[in-house]
Order: C-alpha cells, then structure tokens, then sequence
C-alpha cells in the first residue's frame, strides 16, 4: 500500500519564516519546488522525514506581467487604462514567457500501475491569479483545473512550470500564497504531496543602484527643452554612457507619472530572473500616466497602483526609497518606501499605500511635506552612496547654510550682485534679499520643517547627524496670484491644484533635485546664484557637499525647462536601475 506523504505548515507570522515538516514512508507521490530559493529543484526536496525552512512563503513565482510580441495596444489606442493593463503575457492561459515559469516537478512514481491517475491542484488561490503549464519536450500546455495526469507520465516524472496573471495588491484580499498539491489515485490506493509557493514582491528601487536608462518626456517644439535633454544626453555619456530614451509623452513632469520597480526570483546556476514594472502614479485621469503602458516589452511590465481624482501628492516625485538597512531588530533588506504627507485633505493614496504595504518588504515611511506647495519628498531628501558599513547616507537641503553663504558673499564685499545670476530671475542683490525679514524668517521656518523630517529619518535608520549631506538651498514662498508659476501636468488647471497648506518652493534651482547615476556620479541642476570673481558660489558649495561621499557633480540648466515652473531636473525625468542582489538573501 502507498503511504499518504503529508505535509505540515507552520507560519510565524506576517511575511516571516514558515517551517515545511514533511512525513511520509517515501512510497507515494512527490512534489517539489524551489522552496530552499537555490535556483534549483532537486530529489532531495522532496517530502521525507526532517524538515527544511524556507523565507516568505516557500518557493517564488513572477507575475509574468512582461509583453513579448506586439499582442497589446499602445497609449495611443483609444483604450481605458484598464485595458492597457490587462494585457500582458499571463493575461489569457498561453506561455508566452516561458522562462519566467517556476519550475515545480512531480518526481517518477516507479510503482504506479497502468490504473494510476494524477490530479495536480492550486489551493489559497480564491482570485485565480495563479497559473500552472506542464512541459512536454519544449512546448508548454495550460493545465486546466481538474486535468489528469496518466500513468506513464507519472511513472518518468512530470515537469510544471507556475507563474501568476498579477502582482499582490492587498493581502487583506490575497496574500500571494498558495499551495500546489498533486493527488495520485491508483485503484483503491492514494497519495498527496504539495508544495508551498508565493508569489514575488513587487520592489522599488533606491539610488544606490546604478541607472542603466534615463527617461525623459518629448520636447514638442519647446526649444528650451530640446536644449535640456541634449544637455542631459551629453552629461549622461560624459558620466558612463548611460542610455536616455524619451516617454511617449508631452507631460513635463516624468518622475511624477512613473516609478520603477522589479520581481524576482532564484534561476539556475545562481542567476537571478526578473521582469522590470513600472508603476503609474495613482491619478488614472493624468494623460501622460498612459506613457508607462509604452514601456512594455520582453521582461518589462507596467501596473496601475489607484488613485481617483485629483491632487499633486499622489505623484511619484512624492515618493522614493531608503536603500537597504537594519535598525533596532528591524531590517529592510530592498529599502523602505518614503512619501509625503501634503496636511489635512492631502494625505497620499490609501489604494497606493494598500498595494505598497501588501508587498511586506518596503513598509511605507509617512514624513511631513505640508510646508511644501507642491508638497514632494524630493524637494528636500535624497539618499547617496555612501563609503560607510551602511553603504548610503542621506542629504538634505539645507537653508541655513543657504543663508550663510549669501551673508559670505555680503560680507565680502559683494552684496550689489545679483542673489541669482539668470536673466529671468528677479534682479534681486544678495544684500537686499538678505535685508528682506520675510525672506529670512521662511528660510528658518523650511529649516526647521527639515529638521523634523530627518530626524524621523535618523530615528527609523540610524544615520547620525555627524554623516548628513548638508546641500546649500535657499526657499521662498509661492506667490499664488501668478498663476501658471507650478503647473503639476498639462491636463489640470492650476486653480485647486495647489491642495497643500504650504506654500514654499526653492528659490535657487534645488540641488537635491537631481539624479543620482551611479556610485560616483551626480547630475544636479544648474544654480544661477550669485557669482564672485567669475564663479557660482553655491554650485561651489554644491559640488563640495556631494565631494564628500566621493561624489562628482555635472550641472544641467533646467531654470525654464523645470525650476521656473516649481521642479528640477529629477521631477522632469526618471530612471530605470538595476537589480543589485537577490532580495531574499541577506
């Protein structure tokens, strides 16, 4: 007689470590999968006496949410978003991406008679987002629920391949893991093994990993522009060669409508497989959001995160990533997620925030942006490489040393030069602007307002205030009678599009604004300030506070292109970055 093998679950909680105890006479079925995340499925996982630990649920599975072929329609198609979405190659039941499947095996079952039959389940998958092929030489067959397996086929062993149709998007309606059993009956006898599997989390990317294609949205007849991206063409080659590809999209504002993330899993021989995402900000009715769906390719898929209506703290200029770290028995092994809060009636996306949080690596960081008109974290924080243990550090804009540079170049004789050197800048001197009281009392009240955000910062990191990147910055306050000055998108009048209670922005091109490339690499808005025996001042200061992670600066004008209109360069482009390590390795 066969003996059932059983298979025994223990969780200990959250996305935490589950211990696999198997137990069995090793006469019956056998299922197995990579649940030890080495790239490989062997005998010696299968169900027997003893027990292995796996992390997060088991063996991983992709979203397989890539494009390959022309199947899908573009932006351009007079579609909804959520049609644009829908299509991919796990979107109907053909394996269009084959190498993307997990591989899971029914191992030979030598004392099956010519009676045996297999039945190969998923359960814990209520959505059914999950799905299961059976290789046969090199072509792949959809198993439908309920199809059986024959004799012979048990008796040389069965290869499956698993992949699921979407990412997790709240684990209060799915966490991502299922189970796929396989049933054997064979007369009066039968047997069950299964193995325990979740799918991969969807992973932001942080800045200490390098950029590998810059984006930029299409100039369309706007020659300042064109200028811009030819700028940051140049400097991108000067730094690496680093590759700029243009959006789809008129929208100015290119870090905003898209972020950048990847899933993963263990391949073999060590190597690592992953399908690039790019995630449209939670506002569906901002045109240029369609530009993500254009993205899509072989290994590169796109998802929509929420959103309703209206307003500029859902955009992704509001949100960014620690990189990794470990702080007080907690650890962040891909980073955590940051965003803004714009004040009472301009919290960010709960749907975002759901789909952020469901992915139980990157916890989402509240920090305080209501000082802020536009009210982004990248107005004021980035986080560099670092030559430290931790590997980063963070920068801040700084305003107080902002004004201590302007008081220098006063004291020094220069107060009648212009506070900034543009010619579209008010022809303010360094000595009247540091005689305007109001002038000075904002920039100690944005100090202050920085203060409180780092020091959540430090609190939840462990960064010291000794390793903080001081960048020189000087802010004003938005007149708001000049309407058209911070236009978020071409699609929305700038009458209520101002929601924050803040009214600030950076009065000098904002240095922390800009693009980290790579280790070594830094690409930062041009500084139009006061210039002294024929140099910038604060692009000095700028370059020595980046000199001192090991940092060289290039600087692009973008005051007409971004700055004029309350963004710099980071919020008017993006990038694609690369997959460092394994997540799930420490």
């Amino acid at each position: 007689m066969i003996m059932a093998a059983s298979v025994a679950v223990a969780v200990t909680g959250g996305m935490g470590t589950i211990i696999l105890a198997f137990r069995g006479s090793g006469d019956g079925v056998r299922i197995v999968a990579d649940v030890d995340r080495d790239g490989s499925v062997d005998d010696h996982h299968a169900p027997q006496s003893g027990r292995t630990v796996a992390t997060h649920g088991g063996a991983l599975v992709l979203p397989n949410i890539g494009v390959t072929g022309g199947r899908c329609p573009d932006s351009r198609r007079v579609v909804s978003g959520n049609e644009l979405e829908g299509c991919h190659d796990a979107s109907d039941d053909i394996a269009h991406a084959p190498q993307n499947l997990a591989p899971v095996k029914i191992l030979p079952l030598a004392r099956a008679s010519g009676q045996a039959r297999a039945a190969v389940t998923v359960h814990g998958d209520p959505m059914g987002r999950i799905r299961l092929f059976r290789r046969t030489g090199q072509a792949w067959t959809y198993l439908k629920p309920g199809a059986r397996i024959g004799a012979e086929d048990l008796r040389s062993g069965v290869e499956l391949g698993v992949d699921a149709r979407d990412i997790v998007r709240d684990r209060a309606v799915w966490d991502g893991r299922f189970t796929v059993e396989a049933q054997v009956t064979d007369g009066d006898r039968s047997s069950s093994s299964s193995v325990p599997m979740t799918v991969a989390p969807l992973i932001l990317h942080n800045h200490t990993e390098r950029v590998s294609t810059l984006l930029v949205p299409r100039s369309a007849g706007r020659d300042d522009h064109q200028r811009f991206v030819r700028d940051l063409r140049a400097a991108a080659a000067r730094t690496g060669g680093v590759p700029v590809r243009t959006l789809s999209t008129d929208d100015n504002w290119a870090q905003d409508i898209v972020e950048f993330g990847y899933v993963s899993m263990p391949g073999p021989g060590g190597t690592t497989r992953s399908i690039e995402i790019a995630v449209r900000s939670p506002r569906p009715t901002r045109a240029g959001g369609r530009a993500v769906f254009d993205l899509r390719g072989p290994g590169f898929g796109a998802v929509q995160s929420g959103g309703k209506g209206y307003h500029q703290v859902n955009f992704f200029g509001n949100l960014e990533v620690i990189p990794p770290h470990e702080h007080r028995g907690r650890s962040f092994p891909v980073g955590r997620i940051i965003y803004g809060d714009g004040g009472p009636g301009a919290g960010f996306d709960r749907q975002a925030l759901t789909l952020f949080t469901a992915q139980g690596l990157q916890e989402p960081l509240k920090l305080d942006t209501s000082w802020l008109a536009v009210a982004h974290v990248d107005e004021f924080v980035q986080f560099l490489p670092a030559d430290n243990p931790r590997g980063w550090t963070i920068a801040v804009a700084d305003p107080r040393a902002g004004v201590d540079l302007l008081r220098a170049v006063n004291d020094s004789g220069h107060g009648r030069v212009r506070a900034s050197s543009h010619r579209h800048a008010p022809a303010t001197t360094v000595g009247r602007l540091l005689a305007n009281r109001r002038f000075l009392d904002g920039n100690t009240e944005v100090a202050a307002a920085i203060d409180r955000n780092l020091k959540i910062l430090m609190d939840e990191t462990g960064v010291r205030r000794n390793e903080v990147i001081a960048v020189p910055a000087l802010f004003h306050k938005f007149d708001r009678t000049r309407p058209g000055k911070v236009p978020p998108d071409q699609d929305a009048p700038v009458t209520g599009a101002l929601k924050p209670q803040g009214s600030f922005v950076a009065y000098l091109p904002d240095a922390v604004n800009g693009i980290v490339l790579d280790r070594r690499r830094y690409l930062a808005p041009r500084q139009w300030g006061p210039v002294v025996g024929g140099r910038d001042v604060f692009q000095d200061a700028i370059e020595r506070a980046y000199r001192k992670v090991g940092m060289e600066v290039d600087h692009i004008d973008d005051y007409t292109t971004h700055h004029s209109m309350g963004g710099e360069i980071h919020c008017g482009t993006n990038a694609v970055r690369t997959v460092t390590k394994p997540w799930w390795r420490k």
